[in-house]
């Protein structure tokens, strides 16, 4: 992730640097596709916006494995209302249950990650508090 912050001639650059640290305990699909979007030499994203479609289709196939959506027909259909105890999936089913009508998968794909902007940073706290992750803090001057 990286941060620009314009000051009046110069510019600082502020990069977190996320390292692979001890699993502890299963992780999500959304969490197994965002340690496999980091490239482990640098820390960074490998994949840059993409993530965020892949982690809302992750999302709803982790609901679809709680059976809590059901993909028929190309449908992301909501089966059961009650919430999974997972924030981010909790809030991706909010969505699709909200929905006037019954949307495709692909369509929340490409939908969910600008109506829940933060999927990606809080797929990425989730891993950081678990240890599975660490954060570093880069400053650049110039």
């Amino acid at each position: 992730m990286v941060c620009r912050d314009k000051g009046a001639s110069r510019s600082r650059i502020a990069t977190a640097r996320y390292t692979s640290l001890v699993t502890t305990g299963p992780l999500s699909l959304m969490e197994e596709l965002m340690l496999l979007s980091l490239d482990r030499e640098r820390g960074s994203q490998l994949v840059g916006q993409w993530i965020d479609s892949g982690l809302a289709g992750a999302a709803l196939l982790q609901l679809t494995a709680w059976r809590r959506l059901s993909l028929t027909k190309k449908l992301a259909v909501v089966i059961d209302n009650t919430a999974t105890g997972d924030g981010i999936a909790d809030s991706v089913l909010n969505v699709v249950r909200e929905s006037r009508r019954q949307r495709t998968a692909k369509h929340w794909i490409r939908v969910l990650p600008k109506k829940l902007r933060t999927i990606r940073a809080s797929v990425t706290e989730r891993l950081v508090d678990r240890g599975v992750l660490g954060e570093t803090h880069t400053w650049w001057i110039g």
